[in-house]
């Protein structure tokens, strides 16, 4: 039953962590590049060489986010119930 109590945690965090990730991305694109995020891969205003820029920074971002945001998200779950996540009780019990 512990479990469904992480899930929702870990559904949460990862939707405020892609949307932190989007912002910081939007914003740092315009930032240094003078020109808004690319809209899609797909997009013909845009170069390849930009489209694939844009990918691998949108990917490394959303990456830190994501870890930053997991880990604060789990150790809020261990301070308010008193155990790690299950994932993290697995892994600690395989060690």
């Amino acid at each position: 039953m512990k479990g469904i109590g992480w899930k929702l945690v870990a559904i949460a965090s990862g939707l405020v962590a892609s949307q932190i990730a989007k912002v910081v991305t939007k914003g740092g694109w315009k930032a240094v590049t003078g020109k808004p995020m690319p809209v899609a891969a797909k997009d013909p205003s845009s170069s390849a060489a930009e489209a694939l820029a844009f990918a691998g920074v949108s990917a490394a971002v959303m990456a830190i986010t994501r870890t930053f945001v997991d880990r604060k998200a789990a150790g809020l779950y261990e301070k308010s119930t008193g155990h790690a996540p299950p994932p993290v009780e697995k892994l600690r019990e395989e060690d």
